[in-house]
């Protein structure tokens, strides 16, 4: 460990990350809240692995383990427990859980641990071998029952973890994750200079990795259809192993000039709320923050009706479109509705409140057994 300290923790994360996924957003913001609030707050994480936490303050302290892989976390995690004794932790994603819950057994210690899950673990497993398969499906089900709690973000996800690993459905809880706050609504007044916004067309957005899984591939291709139909732009925020095919495609279509690629944005937030609409085409989710976040600022959306969050979060299409997975048609007539009925802004947010981060955090520790009182 890089770090020592004979405080007692109220609570522990446990996290290994790219530094720039959703698990890294709400690592953030569940750590500035918690820490505001008095807790005493432990991020134990992996060498060279994310999250990165731009945040100081007396109550929050970072652990980073001599080690740069998570299957080889277990002795350091043991030791950390054994030494310092944390009162509850919270850890997410399948390997970093499997590790916390033998690290916890090992080291005899009395935490609290709960474990999180943001995707869909059905899916992910479709590209997996059958062994890989049948050692992730015992796993969770069998470590999983030595959790005080199992956290999932959305309805979808909690049936789809009960129907893979046998785990009792109510034995798992949807938790609204950390989104949204007035710090989001302050970076969204930050200035953005892009022509796109300076002129008289819609413009759509897309926020999100370019990727096979994001499939921005429909996206390009109902604008092209949408172009020959009214005068728009669009604006790719995100970066990933699909942008070269992408902007090919974007070529072939003859769409160049209406279309740019602005990789990755660390504040994303202006161009949203500035955005007519945003378009995300996923083909599954482990929930969709970009959606909330996108409601949050007044900016209407359309949506994949895929595996996961976006069916529950637009209410099944009360506060939003949704379209087929894949459909590039179908998405045009759906952008298309978007576009020339535009919904209540005020209504859509005030929708939005159990996805701030004061609401999803107090849901958090209730869950976990750390009220804010303890």
């Amino acid at each position: 460990m890089t770090r020592k300290n004979p405080r007692r923790a109220d609570l522990t994360l446990f996290l290994s990350t790219s530094g720039h996924s959703g698990v890294d957003r709400l690592a953030n913001l569940m750590i500035r809240q918690c820490a505001e609030q008095g807790l005493q707050i432990d991020l134990v994480k992996i060498k060279k692995h994310g999250p990165y936490v731009d945040f100081e303050h007396p109550n929050y302290r970072c652990i980073t383990l001599e080690t740069s892989h998570t299957l080889t976390a277990l002795p350091g995690l043991t030791r950390y427990l054994r030494q310092s004794q944390p009162r509850f932790m919270l850890s997410d994603k399948d390997s970093v859980n499997r590790i916390a819950i033998l690290a916890r057994a090992l080291s005899k210690s009395k935490v609290v641990h709960s474990v999180r899950s943001g995707t869909i673990i059905s899916e992910k497993l479709k590209s997996r071998s059958w062994l890989d398969t049948l050692i992730h499906r015992f796993s969770i089900g069998r470590l999983y029952q030595y959790a005080h709690a199992v956290i999932v973000p959305s309805n979808f996800a909690a049936d789809d973890m009960a129907a893979v690993s046998g785990l009792p459905r109510d034995r798992i809880s949807v938790v609204p994750s950390p989104i949204v706050s007035e710090v989001t609504l302050e970076q969204a007044q930050l200035p953005v200079d892009h022509p796109y916004f300076a002129g008289s067309d819609p413009v759509l957005i897309s926020v999100g990795e370019l990727s096979e899984r994001k499939d921005q591939a429909t996206l390009i291709r109902a604008f092209a259809a949408l172009l020959k139909l009214r005068p728009a732009k669009l604006l790719l925020l995100g970066r990933g192993k699909k942008q070269e095919e992408y902007e090919r495609l974007i070529i072939e279509l003859g769409i160049a000039e209406h279309v740019d690629l602005l990789g990755f944005i660390k504040n994303p937030y202006p161009y949203i709320k500035q955005s007519n609409l945003l378009v995300h085409t996923a083909r599954f989710e482990g929930f969709g923050m970009v959606l909330v976040e996108a409601l949050y600022l007044g900016t209407d959306v359309v949506a994949a009706d895929c595996p996961g969050g976006p069916a529950q979060i637009l209410q099944n299409g009360g506060l939003g479109g949704l379209f087929e997975v894949g459909n590039h048609e179908q998405l045009v007539g759906a952008i298309q509705y978007a576009l020339d009925h535009p919904r209540d802004k005020a209504l859509i947010k005030d929708q939005m409140q159990p996805y701030t981060v004061e609401q999803s955090i107090r849901s958090y520790l209730k869950v976990i057994g750390l009220s804010e009182q303890s």
